[in-house]
């Protein structure tokens, strides 16, 4: 253990498929204190479910679900747990992130410039944000 009480010996091992696909990712960061990661894919890689092992008993899953060009576009965690929470997101035909809905079903809305920033968003409760520098 390091000053402060941090541990100073922590380790990653990482493997991956054979098109170098992260598959599992082992942390050790504490004596006895392992954290697993394990992501499989479908055949397409259009959906990726991610398994955090946190010992035994404590383990979470997300299930991530990928459009043709692989940007995610739903998002749902707790897969398996009865208490899931799924975010969606939706894109522009230029690929930029137009519209986010949260767990509780609250859209935001972004607008973009021409040359892709942000310029806009529409936030839960019509909160308006001005992205543009006054001036």
């Amino acid at each position: 253990m390091g000053a402060g009480g941090a541990y100073t010996d922590v380790s990653v091992d990482q493997e991956y498929d054979a098109v170098y696909r992260p598959t599992k990712t082992t942390l050790t960061y504490a004596p006895g204190t392992t954290t697993i990661s394990q992501t499989e894919y479908n055949g397409a890689a259009y959906t990726v479910q991610t398994t955090v092992a946190l010992g035994e008993a404590n383990q979470k899953v997300t299930l991530t679900e990928m459009d043709g060009l692989g940007r995610p576009v739903q998002v749902t965690d707790g897969v398996g747990s009865g208490l899931t929470a799924t975010v969606q997101t939706f894109y522009t035909s230029t690929g930029l992130a137009w519209k986010v809905i949260d767990p509780e079903g609250r859209e935001s809305e972004t607008d973009y410039d021409a040359a892709a920033r942000p310029e806009y968003q529409w936030q839960p409760a019509n909160h308006i944000t001005d992205k543009q520098a006054n001036g």
